[in-house]
């Protein structure tokens, strides 16, 4: 699967059907934690940034009719991994230019699929 399909795969995730609670998970609180998900990694910031308990994080992703946020709960710790790793590719590659110049303008396809990649996480940030 490419970056760019599992990007997608998360948009149209279906969020838990819940008893409606004005302090619970809601559609909109589910789908910002699994965005916020991707952007740190941390399940307790995620849910910290939605306004929930990390336990009821948890909880949520066990309910019998969470298969699909528990989906996009799993791709979005894997982007987020993928987009660190990226990062830290760039973050070397800058260190050997200041070596090497000639580094710099060495493009790969791989620099270019990961550059792609890159552009498609902006659009969720």
């Amino acid at each position: 699967m490419t970056h760019a399909q599992q990007l997608s795969s998360l948009a149209p995730f279906t969020p838990v059907p819940v008893r409606r609670r004005r302090d619970g998970w809601t559609r909109e609180r589910q789908r910002d934690f699994i965005r916020h998900l991707m952007l740190t990694g941390v399940v307790k910031d995620a849910a910290r940034a939605t306004g929930m308990s990390e336990a009821s994080a948890y909880r949520l992703r066990k309910h019998a009719d969470a298969a699909s946020f528990a989906h996009a709960w799993d791709v979005a710790l894997d982007l987020h991994a993928q987009y660190r790793m990226f990062r830290r590719r760039q973050e070397k590659r800058k260190v050997q230019a200041k070596r090497a110049p000639s580094l710099m303008r060495r493009i790969t396809n791989a620099d270019k699929a990961n550059t792609a990649y890159h552009n498609d996480m902006k659009r969720y940030i």
